[in-house]
């Protein structure tokens, strides 16, 4: 049985109980541009593209930060239930980042890494971190992965949304 939408659950076998509990979501914003990573036209679909659009409080803009192991997580998304995802695996410099099922690849799998107050989010397949193209300021700028710099456009927060 699956309950993707409730990860944490607990059973109480003496008392026949079940009890979920509701994940968190939080909005994950780029500092160069207060923008947030956005699946594009809420949509639920594999390799649908991720990109950064003004915070509107959609779920396809809400992320839940599940345990992956390691120091490690996956970002799931609220509205679509899937993970942020270097398409196909890649470790190029420019890989496009899309939203896909969920899965076991290490290419779903992120580290969040300090930087003064903000964070740099690395791929754990490539050890690349999340960028916004060409330090893009505008709705609908990509999101890929790049080698990992100083610039503000792979420094991110996260806030309970």
């Amino acid at each position: 049985m699956s309950l993707s939408w409730y990860p944490s659950i607990t059973i109480d076998a003496a008392t026949g109980t079940i009890t979920g509990n509701s994940p968190t979501y939080y909005r994950v914003t780029a500092r160069h541009s207060g923008r947030v990573m956005d699946v594009v036209s809420n949509s639920t679909a594999n390799n649908a593209e991720v990109k950064q659009y003004a915070w509107n409080g959609g779920g396809n803009q809400r992320w839940e930060f599940q345990d992956a192991g390691g120091g490690y997580v996956r970002l799931v998304n609220q509205n679509s239930g899937k993970c942020l995802d270097v398409v196909s695996g890649s470790t190029a410099d420019g890989a496009n980042v899309i939203q896909y099922t969920c899965g076991g690849g290490t290419n779903q799998q992120w580290q969040w890494v300090a930087t003064g107050s903000y964070f740099q989010l690395r791929a754990r397949h490539s050890g690349k971190c999340l960028d916004v193209v060409n330090a893009g300021t505008g709705d609908g700028a990509d999101i890929q992965q790049y080698a990992c710099g100083t610039g503000t456009n792979q420094q991110w927060t996260r806030t309970q949304s």
